[in-house]
């Protein structure tokens, strides 16, 4: 796919993949349940490894977590 994107790389088409536009990632408004896993989770990691509260928060990656 980066050969079809001038500037961009492998790793940042990937990256951008992963974080951003996979289908497996939850889009659109958080629910009550995701907004309660993610208090309960930040409460148990902290605010430094979003990675670690993400993936107790389905669908959502570590940034969507942070942003929240």
């Amino acid at each position: 796919i980066a050969s079809f994107l001038p500037g961009r790389t492998e790793l940042q088409c990937m990256n951008r993949w992963n974080k951003y536009l996979g289908p497996e990632l939850a889009k659109g408004s958080w629910t009550k349940e995701e907004d309660d896993k993610l208090t309960e989770m930040v409460a148990k990691h902290g605010t430094k490894n979003w990675g670690a509260v993400a993936k107790h928060v389905n669908g959502k990656v570590g940034k969507q977590c942070r942003d929240r």
